[in-house]
């Protein structure tokens, strides 16, 4: 059974797995979690270098008010991280809302071996 756990401020999922231990988050799954909240900004990064060309060529309107963005304009609407921490070691996958960018899917960024992999739209 997945666990849920606050770190920071921010609610962090935490699969059934090696970060659980009789029903809670162990000191791990919390250094894990502070690790990855701390890696919000690369992540946004990521998710920019990965998404904006496709935002500006295939979901952009001017017309219905979504205009062509910069990439700061495109990381600041990427916001509301919800993280869940997978039941392998080191993995996670951060979803990020789109402020309507994407008709309102998540960007996911996923963790392994603690490094950013990619970033994905989902939904």
């Amino acid at each position: 059974m997945d666990t849920m756990m606050t770190v920071e401020g921010h609610e962090i999922r935490v699969m059934e797995g090696p970060y659980v231990e009789a029903g809670k988050a162990t000191p791990a799954a919390t250094e894990f979690g502070r690790k990855l909240i701390g890696m919000l900004p690369a992540m946004k990064k990521a998710a920019t270098d990965s998404l904006l060309e496709t935002y500006n060529d295939s979901w952009a309107d001017e017309e219905e008010g979504f205009p062509e963005l910069d990439a700061s304009q495109f990381e600041a609407n990427l916001v509301s991280p919800k993280i869940v921490i997978f039941d392998d070691l080191n993995a996670a996958s951060v979803f990020f809302e789109d402020s309507d960018m994407f008709g309102g899917h998540s960007i996911d960024v996923t963790i392994y071996e603690g490094k950013i992999k990619g970033a994905t739209l989902v939904g």
